[in-house]
């Protein structure tokens, strides 16, 4: 059913019919490299539904607007609990997440020789049945001559390959209208991210309204290192300092804060600058950062968007 402000949820399980679950509520959180999680909240007049039946089946969640659709959650459910049955619907609670999800429970340990990491990372994900990887890379990476998975998660092994090389991933739904398909996304920039239409700030507006907008806003900046540098050891040239350095630019306090790390990890100068920079950019990434409420559902993990009408808005 619609609430007050024409806002109305529909879910489909699995192979089941449409109309076998209404939403009563959900709530959804995601970040950059992180698994979404989704908690589903829904009743039906069938009393019988199991675990069997819902355990690992997709979930196509659709918000919806006066009758318009709006945005379109996808995921895998990984939790189910039925709860009570009242007079004529049973209440059921299930937990979705992103396929990657599925990489957590594998655990192993084992070899990659004279490959590079984006061979690797799509040789785990395809193990599991996840064929719609993008890789959206503007640096080639470097074939690794010798790469170990040790007693490690296959998703522990990726993200820490992805922290090395300086990617970010993140997990897209796909559009109501299928032009889209749901699908992982790893890159090593922001250039092509989604960019939202403009957002009003409104301080005044409440979460109730229809009008979207940003209701709140709270800017913060930290002190953090102000550069990385890095070392390792070569056996072809033992007598060569492999080492490289980076600073951040447009720092606000004390450039000699630096973060010093041997071994680096690498062979070579070319992977050696980019471990330099992507670590950099690890330490540095909640140097300055804004938090704020909205009541845009367009809002989606890796986009961006600018902010009109606030007093400090750029």
């Amino acid at each position: 059913m619609p609430q007050a402000n024409g806002l109305q949820f529909t879910a489909r399980v699995g192979e089941f019919p449409s109309d076998v679950f209404s939403v009563i509520s959900f709530a959804l959180t995601e970040g950059l490299s992180e698994l979404f999680h989704g908690r589903l909240i829904m009743a039906s007049t069938d009393p019988g539904i199991q675990a069997s039946d819902v355990l690992e089946q997709p979930v196509d969640l659709v918000v919806w607007q006066d009758g318009t659709s709006l945005r379109r959650f996808t995921g895998v459910v990984n939790e189910f609990a039925r709860g009570d049955t009242g007079h004529r619907r049973t209440r059921y609670e299930l937990i979705i997440q992103p396929p990657l999800w599925r990489l957590g429970l594998m655990h192993n340990s084992r070899i990659f020789q004279t490959q590079t990491t984006d061979t690797i990372v799509r040789t785990l994900l395809e193990e599991r049945g996840i064929v719609d990887s993008v890789f959206d890379l503007k640096r080639a990476p470097q074939e690794r001559e010798y790469c170990v998975q040790h007693r490690e998660s296959d998703l522990a092994f990726i993200e820490r390959l992805a922290a090395e090389e300086g990617w970010h991933y993140r997990y897209q739904h796909g559009s109501v209208e299928g032009d889209e398909q749901p699908g992982l996304i790893l890159a090593d920039h922001h250039g092509d991210a989604p960019r939202l239409e403009p957002a009003e700030y409104n301080g005044t507006a409440g979460g109730s309204t229809k009008q979207p907008a940003v209701f709140r806003l709270r800017y913060e900046e930290r002190v953090r290192a102000a550069s990385v540098a890095t070392k390792d050891y070569t056996f072809k040239n033992p007598a060569y300092a492999l080492m490289h350095e980076h600073s951040a630019s447009g720092t606000r306090h004390r450039q000699d804060y630096q973060h010093f790390d041997y071994p680096g990890r690498f062979k070579a100068d070319a992977s050696g600058q980019a471990f330099t920079e992507a670590s950099l950019d690890a330490l540095r990434n909640d140097a300055s950062t804004a938090n704020g409420e909205s009541n845009r559902p367009d809002f989606t993990c890796g986009a961006k968007v600018e902010l009109t009408h606030h007093n400090s808005a750029r």
